[in-house]
């Protein structure tokens, strides 16, 4: 694949211009009758009719993604993955980006050493198993 910079509008991967879009904006640009037919679509398959399902409906499509992708939503979006693109890849931020990591290195061990010191080493086994809880967010 090209490098990330060398994508266009009509290049990018239209996965990666998705993830630029919000759920309303694309609803706006397929039309109320192509949204509706995604709605049926999904009940028939007894699927619910979620972001989700609506972005890989319309990736799969070639003709929906081409359609979207030329219009102005599309153009918002990859103005978007230039701006993030622009802004990941700047210089300047990764050299922040690493100035703070080193910055911070000796106080976030002083935290770990002092949790390590507090919390039995079954609470943090159990903690590292089950993090992702609903009880714990």
């Amino acid at each position: 694949p090209p490098r990330p910079s060398a994508y266009t509008l009509e290049t990018i991967p239209f996965g990666k211009l998705l993830h630029y879009m919000k759920r309303e904006d694309l609803v706006e640009a397929l039309g109320p009758a192509t949204y509706a037919t995604l709605q049926q679509q999904a009940a028939s398959q007894g699927e619910s009719f979620t972001s989700k399902y609506l972005k890989k409906q319309v990736a799969n499509d070639p003709q929906l993604s081409d359609h979207v992708r030329g219009t102005e939503l599309g153009s918002r979006a990859f103005a978007k993955y230039q701006a993030n693109l622009e802004r990941i890849t700047n210089p300047a931020n990764a050299a922040k980006s690493r100035e703070v990591r080193k910055a911070m290195a000796e106080p976030r061990q002083g935290y770990m050493g002092c949790i390590a010191t507090k919390v039995s080493p079954a609470d943090i086994r159990h903690c590292t198993e089950n993090y992702d809880r609903e009880e714990y967010q």
